[in-house]
């Protein structure tokens, strides 16, 4: 480069960093920095599909992609049967927190649930952010008969309940748990846990002997569908026996 047109190389730096717009000028300052920004690493939507009931959970990952602090993570449902926990509630840049979200469908009804759960921080753009929640709960047991009459004058009747897989896979159920009382007494035929593959059904039958004068009563017991989820059998009768 000849000494005669450095001078003019120079100049020209100069003319171009002066047409600049302030506000470049202004963003570019050392030190200067923009607010908290919360982005989803995983996804912000919840859906479970479709599964039996029992505990359901999921993970959502977040990361602070702003400049400032990312503070006062917060966790909110539009159910109390959802809970959620987040593991870090301040954010410095390009750090990443977990929310833990934990569905309880133990004693859901089957069929497809919506629900909302809410993600807060004071990122100013989006200071809460709405994730929708989705799951389809089906039985993979279906019960029939569960109610009968006992006979007031023998007091004693035969409690059949019919359990039917409703499910793709096989499924194992585990013995219902005997009565034993001043007033009843219900005994069980099945004594060891039996596996029924889709669509296979079994009989139950309990052998139900009430104490003369026992009067109105309610009993319930519990059979559980090992791995799965838990199933009221209930037995009422009526009237003074």
């Amino acid at each position: 480069m000849s000494r005669s047109t450095a001078p003019v190389i120079r100049y020209a730096r100069i003319a171009l960093l002066c047409a600049l717009p302030a506000s470049f000028l202004v963003s570019a300052a050392p030190g200067d920095t923009g607010p908290p920004k919360i982005i989803f690493l995983t996804r912000d939507a919840i859906d479970f599909g479709k599964t039996t009931p029992g505990v359901l959970r999921d993970t959502l990952v977040v990361v602070n992609a702003g400049d400032e602090p990312l503070r006062d993570l917060d966790f909110k449902s539009s159910c109390d049967c959802m809970t959620g926990t987040v593991d870090r509630m301040t954010l410095k840049k390009g750090d990443t927190a977990r929310v833990a979200v934990a569905l309880d469908m133990k004693d859901g009804n089957p069929g497809r649930r919506l629900m909302t759960v809410w993600v807060n921080s004071n990122d100013p753009e989006r200071p809460q952010i709405q994730i929708p929640v989705e799951v389809d709960i089906y039985r993979d047991a279906e019960f029939t008969d569960r109610k009968i009459e006992c006979d007031t004058v023998t007091h004693h009747c035969t409690w059949t309940v019919k359990v039917t897989n409703t499910g793709q896979d096989p499924i194992t159920i585990a013995p219902p748990e005997n009565i034993f009382s001043d007033q009843i007494q219900i005994a069980f035929n099945m004594t060891a846990p039996i596996t029924l593959k889709p669509y296979e059904d079994m009989l139950l039958i309990g052998d139900v002997n009430l104490a003369p004068g026992a009067g109105r009563h309610a009993v319930a017991t519990r059979l559980h569908v090992i791995s799965r989820t838990e199933y009221d059998l209930r037995l009422a009768w009526s009237g003074d026996v």
